[in-house]
C-alpha cells in the first residue's frame, strides 16, 4: 500500500480540497447526499462526479481564464486525488448506514 504524504492523504492537494469542501456546510451537505446516490457504484466514478462539482465552482469564482494565478489553481487540481476524496464521502455515508 502507498504511503500518505500529507497529513495521512495521497497529497497537500488532495487534503487541501477535501479541508476546503468538508468547512463549507453547504457543499459538505450536497456532496454528503449524492454520495448515497453513488454508494454502489466505483469510487473513480464519484470522483470524477465530485472533480466536476468544483470545477463548476471553479468556473463561477472565476475572473480571468488567463495568467499566473489561473495556471497556478489549474496545476494543483490536477494534482488533487478525486477518488481519494470520493472514497472518504462514500465510507462517511456507509458508516452513517449502519
Amino acid at each position: 500500500m502507498e504511503e500518505k504524504k500529507y497529513n495521512g492523504w495521497n497529497n497537500y492537494e488532495t487534503w487541501n480540497t477535501k479541508l476546503w469542501l468538508d468547512n463549507d456546510e453547504g457543499i459538505y451537505n450536497y456532496i454528503i447526499e449524492m454520495a448515497t446516490d453513488f454508494i454502489d457504484k466505483e469510487p473513480y466514478e464519484f470522483g470524477d462526479f465530485i472533480k466536476g462539482y468544483v470545477e463548476e465552482l471553479q468556473d463561477q469564482e472565476k475572473q480571468a481564464d488567463f495568467g499566473l494565478f489561473t495556471d497556478l489553481l489549474n496545476s494543483a487540481l490536477q494534482e488533487v486525488n478525486w477518488t481519494e476524496i470520493a472514497e472518504s464521502y462514500l465510507e462517511e455515508v456507509r458508516e452513517e448506514i449502519k
